[in-house]
């Protein structure tokens, strides 16, 4: 029989290819939600209230910038709608997921905003590099495993990504804190998932960019010729 200091260790121990089995807690996620806190970057920071819904469903709540201002994304259309100052006022645009107007401060595609979008960009940069185990980090009060991915030479992926740095909860393998690095060690982004919550039952009406939201203003009609945009 082990001596139960070393069970315990084992126990203790992070799974052998953490990025892989974080991905794989998220592909059995249903939902869920966090507030997005991002810095770094010339636009300054974001504060976003994220929701997720199987299968690609987002719904993106702005604070900071744009404050008010609502994104919904529906797979099924490939289209993202968009509310400048709040879900039922007026405008309401139609957009692709790809237009610079809603893309992200490093380029982020409201389609491709997800954590397991996420957590595929550091499996890409590790498939040109390696992954570290760098150990188990206190963030704030969440205890995590730390590790770093690092492209080999000057290997990158999209938004000039050459090392990522993740902290990943011990429980879930849910991210809480990402920084992003270029060639040059330069920070590029650092993102904090603060009150996440898990497999969250969310309405399918917070995905419908037609339902209206409570004390919302009677519709405004939407010119004929808007079309979704590229």
């Amino acid at each position: 029989m082990l001596p139960i200091a070393m069970t315990l260790a084992m126990l203790a121990a992070p799974p052998a290819d953490l990025l892989g089995a974080a991905q794989a807690r998220f592909a059995a996620l249903g939902s869920y939600e966090a507030t997005i806190r991002s810095s770094g970057d010339k636009r300054g920071a974001e504060v976003i209230h994220y929701f997720y819904r199987r299968p690609d469903h987002v719904r993106m709540e702005f604070d900071q910038p744009h404050h008010g201002a609502v994104i919904v994304y529906d797979p099924a259309s490939r289209r993202a709608v968009v509310w400048p100052f709040g879900q039922g006022h007026f405008p309401r645009v139609v957009l692709r997921p790809g237009n610079p107007l809603i893309r992200g401060a490093r380029g982020q595609r409201v389609d491709q905003s997800s954590v397991g979008a996420l957590l595929a960009s550091a499996q890409a940069l590790q498939a040109e590099g390696n992954a570290s185990p760098a150990g188990e980090a206190m963030v704030g009060a969440q205890r995590t495993w730390h590790v770093v991915v690092t492209g080999a030479g000057n290997a990158k992926v999209a938004g000039g990504i050459h090392r990522y740095d993740l902290w990943l909860a011990t429980d879930s393998l849910f991210p809480v804190k990402v920084q992003s690095r270029d060639v040059a060690g330069q920070l590029l982004e650092s993102v904090r998932f603060d009150d996440v919550r898990l497999n969250v039952p969310l309405a399918a009406k917070l995905f419908d960019p037609r339902a209206k939201p409570a004390g919302a203003p009677a519709a405004v009609a939407v010119p004929s010729t808007q079309r979704a945009r590229n």
